[in-house]
């Protein structure tokens, strides 16, 4: 990921890692919490695009979660990762939703991860002309997986309004 945004939670540092990438330490919060957040960032500048990510990550509880985000405001937002629930680690694609009670997750898609999953992933996000393509890997050989596809863009591109806004990838 060629990122421009790099923003620190108090108190913790995001390092490099002595590799290629960086150390995200993992926080109790997620991007919808109104607090000073850590993350990676680019500004999506095209209608048509592609990212993906090397990612290395267990979860141990139901609270925990790491992955991409798609991010255009509190109450717009898509996250695919991996999570914990039903005592496994499961691959999630959820997004926002909000109602007179707040903003929740509402899951659109889960499953449990590969077989061969030991907490090194690869996932993808592409926008196709007929929706979001959400997909995953585990080894940098294989080809990636499709997980979601056909996801609605309107939901992120607010072309109702028939304006293009960037999203926070």
């Amino acid at each position: 990921l060629q990122w421009e945004i790099l923003r620190t939670p108090s108190g913790v540092s995001i390092v490099p890692n002595g590799e290629r990438g960086l150390v995200l330490p993992l926080e109790i919060n997620n991007i919808r919490s109104q607090c000073h957040a850590g993350f990676v960032g680019l500004r999506q500048m095209h209608n048509v695009f592609s990212i993906n990510t090397e990612m290395h990550f267990m979860p141990q509880t139901p609270t925990e979660f790491a992955g991409l985000a798609m991010f255009l405001s509190d109450d717009n937002n898509y996250e695919f990762g991996i999570g914990y629930k039903e005592d496994d680690c499961m691959l999630i694609l959820q997004k926002a939703i909000k109602d007179d009670s707040g903003i929740s997750k509402a899951e659109i898609k889960s499953q449990r991860v590969p077989e061969d999953f030991e907490g090194r992933i690869y996932l993808k996000v592409e926008r196709a002309d007929d929706g979001f393509v959400f997909s995953y890997k585990t080894t940098p050989e294989e080809e990636y997986t499709i997980f979601a596809d056909k996801i609605p863009v309107e939901y992120l591109s607010l072309g109702r309004r028939n304006v293009f806004y960037g999203t926070l990838l």
